[in-house]
């Protein structure tokens, strides 16, 4: 942390600073309007080569220009109640070590959420290790990256502060299955595997945030251009239109896009952002007519045994919740099975709404069911803390669903 702090921009921390001076003084939302919120983009492509994250077949090579810019983009939200921001990246993952430098400098009341698409034309270099495994994947650790995304974040989070705004709350979702599939079918007796087809989305002010759960991997390890993948370009197709769109992940871990053709991969990624965005227009939202209530529970808890390769040993649980809403920050990638029995324990709590957030304040990599784990394959082979890891983070989850709806 000393080395990104000695790489921060002092203009940065000024903004940070007025930002954050300007909540404190100000008054608490009106009864009419209990809900305030601000967001912000700032773009976060590099302008100097970095290892792209994602594919160990890259070997830790270095990125070869740009094809579409990347972005982070912060939504602020406040209720008289908490004081959340999520910041969504178009990165590979959310690594701790950036998020508790973001952290470090933000007021202990002010939540953060910091959520990856899961792009793998994005930088990795993030993870300072030695692992063969890991530098193939992500190359070779940056911390000059490191530092200028963490100014990057702050600032995006500092401009999101400024633009808050009295708003207003929707929310629905629609099931949309043709653009995801299973990659493991095979290891299903009648070959058909389980999916989340549900697409998410919200509107808040001028922010549109989108949840649905399928790999950024249209294109392959053959690219070594810098790219949202299609999830950027649903983005862009969706601002298109005048909002502000932001980018959730979900319970992706065993799923992968599928696209509706196109003359090559980029065109492609282009083509499945356009469909999803119409897709997007047309889920029919609920919205919030009274007061809003918010809750943000955060835990960070030590992890099960792991009986191979350990990436880390603690890491940090959270749940959003809006009103009768639920937002599970899981960090890593679940396993569609586990995300939809997840929504089902959370519909059981009394949610109307829950998203998956994946790749959420941390990244442990694969997370799979006992069963899927037994059979083997390729999301076993990345999954480092074996078979319990995913029934014990069910169990947590569920857990802090009940006390994200104690309170207010």
């Amino acid at each position: 942390m000393s080395q990104a702090r000695s790489h921060f921009d002092p203009r940065v921390a000024g903004l940070l600073c007025v930002a954050l001076l300007s909540l404190a003084g100000c008054a608490q939302p009106t009864p009419r309007s209990v809900l305030v919120a601000g967001v912000a983009a700032v773009d976060i492509t590099p302008d100097w080569q970095v290892p792209l994250g994602g594919y160990g077949a890259r070997l830790g090579r270095l990125s070869q220009g740009t094809h579409d810019p990347i972005f982070a983009k912060a939504l602020y939200l406040e209720t008289p109640d908490a004081r959340v921001v999520l910041v969504t990246t178009d990165l590979i993952g959310s690594l701790r070590n950036l998020r508790d430098a973001v952290r470090a400098e933000l007021p202990p009341d002010l939540h953060l959420i910091l959520a990856a698409s899961h792009t793998h034309s994005a930088p990795g270099a993030l993870i300072d290790t030695k692992h063969p495994m890991l530098l193939a994947t992500v190359g070779r650790f940056d911390p000059k990256l490191l530092a200028w995304l963490r100014e990057r974040l702050l600032r995006v989070i500092g401009e999101a502060i400024q633009a808050r705004a009295p708003a207003t709350f929707s929310i629905g979702s629609s099931d949309v299955p043709e653009f995801c599939r299973s990659r493991r079918r095979d290891h299903y007796p009648t070959g058909s595997a389980p999916v989340d087809p549900a697409l998410g989305v919200i509107r808040i002010g001028p922010a549109q945030i989108v949840n649905y759960a399928a790999h950024p991997t249209v294109l392959d390890a053959g690219n070594m251009r810098i790219s949202g993948d299609w999830p950027g370009a649903l983005q862009r197709h969706l601002e298109v239109r005048g909002v502000k769109a932001m980018f959730t992940n979900g319970a992706e871990g065993d799923v992968a896009p599928r696209t509706p053709g196109g003359a090559d991969d980029f065109d492609k990624c282009e083509r499945m952002g356009a469909a999803l965005a119409e897709r997007v227009w047309a889920v029919p939202l609920d919205e919030s007519t009274g007061a809003v209530s918010m809750r943000y529970v955060e835990h960070e808890v030590d992890l099960p045994a792991a009986p191979s390769f350990p990436w880390v040993k603690r890491t940090v649980l959270g749940v959003l919740r809006i009103n009768d809403a639920a937002f599970v920050c899981v960090p890593g990638e679940l396993s569609a099975e586990l995300g939809l029995e997840l929504k089902e324990r959370y519909r059981r709590l009394g949610y109307r709404h829950m998203w998956v957030l994946g790749l959420a304040n941390d990244h442990l990599f694969y997370i799979l069911s006992e069963d899927q784990y037994r059979k083997g394959g390729y999301e076993r082979s990345m999954s480092f803390y074996g078979p319990r890891l995913g029934p014990w983070l069910v169990d947590r989850f569920e857990e802090l669903g009940r006390l994200a709806q104690d309170g207010p």
